[in-house]
């Protein structure tokens, strides 16, 4: 129904409420008049119903006799409840009319051709069958009351589900955004994965190449595994004496055993040893400044290596003497040895060896063993 409509409807409604509250009072003044006598009363009354003799019927004295005072007090009582129900549903939901359907327009013009049939009731006097009505407009009334909260409820779930979808399209787009953001970093990943790849067909091109010309210094240099053998013991069990290591970085040598077959470290390490005298210095000097900081006998890796290095020597000067001498345990031996603490103190016996000493020949030392030294 259009607003015009509705505000018709309206209009019309309560042009027939006011018709039913005016007879009802007219009829009331007519009753108060005949119960005490006054005569002002009865008059307006007659002039009333004089008035009206051209119209339609109106209640008169001879229908109000049939009617008794309580059943006109809540007769009153009805109609004052139900217009004062009819004029606050309509200011309540006024808002809501131009969301209503054909369907509650409908019950509206029902109700007002109900106030029409009330209107006929009240006039031909018929009491009991115009409350039974009041009472069906009050249902009906109930009725549209409860089809608009049902509308309003309506309406409330409407937002609450509009609201739960924006909130899911919301997180929707949080969703897309982060797809975005990994496809990027996926892309960024791919890119990376890119260049990996040609950095390793990069890397095995010169494996490749690397695998080549190893095979042509093999064949030029036939037997370089057994020339070489003799330095790759000593230079392993260089790598296993941790006293030794300032040798392996100063020269560079590599980080760990794995490097002891590589063609450029074992050259490295063929020029340092040399013919083995000045090698047999450094290892000398080397081991003397860690035993300092670590105070620790001889271990077996640095006894072997020590053996080793000996070995070459004899082999290479040739030497007929140790040039790395370890003395044996028991008697102290002041020119063979010194003590790591007092070097210039005498004493008796000799308990361990932290450093061998460095003989120049067979019968001399450059450098005197250290040990430990007690007086008994």
């Amino acid at each position: 129904m259009c607003d015009i409509g509705i505000k018709c409807k309206r209009q019309e409604l309560t042009y027939h409420m006011a018709v039913a509250v005016k007879c009802i009072n007219r009829n009331t003044e007519e009753r108060m008049g005949k119960m005490t006598g006054n005569k002002d009363i009865k008059k307006g009354s007659k002039e009333r119903n004089g008035k009206a003799k051209g119209g339609k019927k109106v209640w008169g004295r001879s229908t109000l006799k049939s009617v008794h005072g309580k059943d006109i007090k809540r007769l009153e009582s009805i109609v004052s409840n139900l217009s004062g129900q009819i004029k606050g549903v309509v200011r309540q939901w006024q808002g809501k009319m131009d969301g209503m359907t054909e369907g509650l327009s409908g019950k509206i013009d029902g109700m007002m051709g109900k106030f029409e049939i009330l209107m006929e009731l009240k006039q031909l006097g018929d009491v009991k069958e115009w409350k039974g009505e009041w009472e069906k407009v009050r249902n009906q009334l109930n009725d549209l009351e409860g089809a608009v909260k049902k509308l309003m409820q309506a309406e409330g779930e409407k937002a609450e589900l509009t609201n739960k979808l924006n909130k899911q399209t919301e997180t929707i787009s949080d969703i897309g955004q982060k797809l975005e953001e990994v496809k990027k970093e996926l892309s960024t990943k791919g890119k990376e994965l890119s260049d990996k790849e040609s950095e390793l067909d990069r890397t095995e091109t010169a494996l490749h190449n690397a695998e080549r010309k190893l095979e042509e210094y093999s064949g030029r240099f036939g037997g370089w595994e057994e020339l070489t053998e003799p330095y790759r013991d000593l230079m392993e069990k260089m790598y296993r004496c941790p006293s030794l290591q300032e040798i392996i970085v100063k020269y560079a040598l590599g980080e760990d055993l794995q490097s002891v077959g590589t063609m450029e470290n074992m050259l490295k390490f063929i020029g340092v040893v040399g013919v083995g005298g000045s090698f047999a210095q450094e290892v000398y000097n080397v081991m003397r400044s860690y035993k300092k900081i670590n105070a620790q006998y001889l271990t077996e890796e640095e006894r072997g290596f020590i053996a080793e290095l000996n070995g070459y020597c004899r082999r290479v000067l040739p030497a007929e003497f140790d040039v790395l001498d370890i003395p044996e345990t028991g008697k102290f031996d002041s020119a063979a040895m010194q003590d790591m603490e007092k070097p210039t103190a005498p004493y008796r016996n000799m308990a361990g060896v932290y450093v061998p000493g460095l003989r120049g020949d067979a019968k001399s030392f450059k450098q005197r063993a250290i040990v430990h030294g007690t007086k008994g």
